[in-house]
């Protein structure tokens, strides 16, 4: 059970590196990944348990008020893969992400929008940027800064995860995705990466 549409996007790119990679499709192993659509999420977990389902819950960690209904879905045997620190799937990407990946992701989110430019997209994060070093390059140019890195991460985090989000659907959380696992020899050991190995092992073994 995926929390949204771009969860969807990213487990479907899972699945397309499997296939790349010579392992069982999750379609051939009986899994499907559905859209629990926010905050129905924890109803469809029960209601598809109840139904006998193996589920397993790949969800953000910043709703306070899904976060306290875990436990007890947990309790039913539903595995939950989330993020640590309260963080939503947008913001995880961006914390863990390599730079040079970030830079390529912002080009696909402008590619996939309409009337939408890079440098219109990174002038969305310099008016976030409440920085004097930032100087509003509208640039990728800002990571030359070694002392902005994690701030702008927040920020890029926190546009595309917005109401006009970058990848609010399931074809752009898709491509997002391939994105992330054409990188994915150059993803460090971190929590991204990990959570993504998590899932694909799901898969596998339920």
């Amino acid at each position: 059970m995926c929390e949204g549409a771009t969860e969807v996007g990213i487990c479907r790119a899972i699945n397309n590196f499997r296939l790349k990679n010579g392992k069982k499709s999750a379609t051939y192993l009986g899994v499907a990944f559905a859209d629990g659509t926010g905050s129905n999420l924890i109803s469809y977990c029960e209601g598809y348990n109840k139904s006998k389902y193996q589920v397993c819950l790949f969800c953000d960690s910043d709703n306070d008020g899904i976060n306290k209904q875990k436990e007890s879905i947990r309790l039913q045997d539903i595995k939950i893969i989330d993020w640590s620190n309260k963080l939503c799937l947008e913001k995880a990407i961006y914390k863990y992400l390599p730079i040079k990946v970030i830079k390529e992701s912002v080009e696909l989110a402008a590619r996939l929008r309409k009337n939408t430019s890079t440098k219109d997209l990174w002038k969305s994060v310099c008016n976030k940027y409440d920085s004097h070093t930032c100087k509003e390059c509208f640039s990728n140019n800002c990571f030359d800064e070694k002392d902005n890195e994690e701030y702008l991460r927040d920020k890029i985090g926190e546009i595309a995860s917005g109401e006009n989000g970058w990848y609010k659907n399931i074809t752009k959380g898709e491509a997002l995705g391939d994105l992330i696992f054409d990188h994915y020899s150059e993803l460090e050991d971190n929590e991204l990466k990990q959570k993504l190995n998590e899932l694909s092992n799901w898969i596998d073994n339920g």
